[in-house]
């Protein structure tokens, strides 16, 4: 059986976020102003927070899918426009990094393809949605 913290556990607890919060903060406004600045270069920090961003909305909306699922809907992993957007997120990503090396455009569209596709069906079925927001 364990004790229940103290209070001054608690209260460093609440400190030590705070301190990293206020840290994270910073972090995040230097960055900026280093961006706006030109000191920074844009292209690499634009993967990073795409491919960031995009396994973070994944993994939301797979914990999401899977509530429905608990609560027995029956509904299929590929007809969810958010696990959807977060794949063609996902599969943009390699289009970004060739986009750092060279700047031929034909490549890029071609890379792109997938992720479109993907935009559009996750577009069909969000819209589907919206006609019966109430059906499975």
């Amino acid at each position: 059986m364990s004790l229940p913290p103290s209070r001054t556990t608690k209260t460093r607890f609440c400190l030590v976020v705070v301190a990293l919060y206020l840290l994270g903060l910073l972090l995040v406004s230097l960055l900026v102003i280093g961006l706006f600045s030109g000191r920074l270069p844009a292209k690499p920090l634009e993967t990073g927070v795409v491919f960031i961003n995009a396994l973070v909305f994944l993994l939301w909306r797979i914990k999401k899918f899977r509530e429905r699922r608990r609560n027995g809907r029956q509904i299929a992993w590929y007809t969810q426009p958010g696990i959807l957007l977060a794949l063609a997120m996902l599969l943009s990503v390699p289009s970004l990094i060739i986009n750092l090396v060279t700047n031929d455009d034909s490549i890029l569209i071609v890379t792109l393809i997938p992720s479109i596709l993907v935009i559009l069906a996750a577009a069909f079925f969000l819209i589907k949605w919206f006609m019966n927001p109430f059906a499975d």
